[in-house]
């Protein structure tokens, strides 16, 4: 009754989305999701193109342009990254789109990804095991590597704990409503272009994480051959203001990468930035999100020029 039907999802929704800088962007992103997975069936004919991935997939794909074809589809959750491609590839699957849509740099694979959020996916079942084959190699980059995937077998047995977010969020407004705490001003002015944010920007790109991402990202590539899915992979773009020597020499690595993708999956297209429009710096909001107009832009000099 908790967690178990669109309703009660829609009612989590109503009540917590206005509270992102307390819930969390992702866990937002999971109550539009958990309301949202229960209209799959709502959706009428073949689709055409699914746009996957993070908020920056999100607003590029998410205008007019793109969503007017009502065989055009959007999956767009905050902090989306390779792994996230294991964690909802059947929800992916129940679409059934022709084409996947794939924005994908340096900003993606070079990042570690994040262990805690197999938590508050969608249950794995036995497919937990295979993504713990998967990772375990990697460990080292992880401190608390065991204590995350013990957390994450906990939540497959108890939707209580999966899904304690929201009851936290909850309790979170009550103690903010009675002055126990403070509420958070969410500003965003730590996505804006700031000279002093680069080197602590840069510290989250790390170049030995390329590995486990390509791994996980061939795994949806090889689910999506096996199922007769086209990918199509656009060479992602952020704030040029952050392309330091650090960003370039991993977009170069993770260019190389993606293009021999192309080669090694008859499924696989990459198009890289050099063949899609460009974005400029004043057609930027903060250091991933461009504005709607720039968004139109891009998307219909992509389906016109390469699609």
């Amino acid at each position: 009754m908790l967690f178990g039907n669109s309703f009660a999802w829609a009612i989590y929704l109503r009540l917590l989305d206005n509270d992102q800088g307390h819930i969390g962007f992702r866990q937002s992103s999971v109550l539009y999701y958990e309301k949202n997975k229960y209209k799959i069936k709502e959706i009428k004919g073949p689709v055409d193109y699914l746009a996957v991935g993070s908020s920056q997939v999100n607003k590029i794909f998410g205008n007019d342009f793109f969503l007017k074809n009502e065989h055009n589809k959007l999956f767009a959750m905050a902090g989306f990254s390779p792994l996230d491609f294991f964690l909802y590839e059947s929800y992916i699957k129940s679409i059934k789109p022709h084409n996947f849509l794939l924005f994908l740099c340096e900003y993606d694979l070079a990042k570690i990804p994040s262990l805690e959020l197999i938590r508050i996916a969608p249950a794995q079942k036995s497919r937990l095991f295979k993504l713990f084959k998967m990772v375990y190699p990697y460990r080292f980059f992880w401190r608390d590597f065991k204590k995350m995937m013990v957390s994450a077998l906990i939540s497959e047995l108890f939707p209580e704990h999966k899904y304690s977010f929201v009851f936290k969020s909850f309790l979170s407004r009550l103690a903010r409503s009675k002055g126990i705490v403070r509420h958070f001003e969410n500003e965003n002015n730590w996505m804006k272009p700031d000279a002093e944010l680069i080197k602590k920007y840069e510290e989250s790109f790390n170049r030995d994480a390329i590995a486990i991402n390509l791994i996980l990202l061939e795994n949806f590539i090889r689910f999506c051959e096996s199922h007769q899915i086209k990918v199509i992979i656009i060479e992602g773009q952020y704030h040029p203001f952050y392309y330091s020597e650090k960003m370039l020499l991993l977009n170069s690595i993770t260019n190389q990468h993606l293009a021999k993708l192309e080669k090694k999956f008859n499924c696989v297209r990459f198009i890289p930035r050099s063949k899609c429009y460009q974005f400029s710096t004043d057609e930027y909001e903060d250091i991933w999100h461009v504005t709607t107009n720039a968004a139109e832009r891009f998307t219909e000099y992509l389906f016109q020029s390469q699609l």
